[in-house]
């Protein structure tokens, strides 16, 4: 917040791989056209230095979000040209299913091992199952403590 600020009033900022996407989503957000457009170039120029932090995979999802089509396959083209290394980032369980299967699809997709990316869809959805699981058994006992309380009055 503190940099969006700074370009209001100042007219200039700081960009950099840790604050170019809050900057990015309140510059869409409150229409700041400049700034949007300053942070767009920079991650498209920067895609490499996001990979190391596990950015690409956000950037896709909120180009995508904020209709930012440049980005998104700018984005696009780096995750499928460095999957191996995209999918070992912590970043690669954030990607919508609707995009991972798209993903997953492309005849342009470079790996090193298909099976990799078997285990690795295999993780997700594993974890996931386990946080829904989680999920429903904190609802399921939020449940039974309502309906024993109630029993007991």
């Amino acid at each position: 917040m503190h940099g969006h600020c700074r370009y209001i009033y100042c007219g200039q900022t700081v960009l950099c791989v840790d604050n170019v996407l809050s900057l990015f989503v309140l510059a869409d957000k409150y229409n700041v056209v400049d700034l949007k457009c300053s942070c767009v170039q920079y991650m498209q120029h920067h895609l490499v230095a996001a990979c190391d932090k596990c950015q690409a995979v956000l950037w896709y999802e909120y180009s995508q979000a904020c209709s930012v089509v440049e980005l998104q396959q700018a984005c696009l083209n780096y995750i499928v040209l460095n999957m191996d290394t995209v999918m070992q980032s912590d970043c690669w369980q954030c990607l919508n299913h609707d995009n991972l299967v798209a993903l997953l699809r492309r005849s342009d997709l470079i790996v090193n091992s298909e099976y990799v990316v078997l285990q690795v869809q295999f993780l997700i959805i594993c974890c996931k199952k386990c946080r829904l699981f989680i999920v429903l058994y904190k609802i399921a006992r939020s449940t039974c403590s309502i309906q024993v309380l109630s029993e007991s009055s």
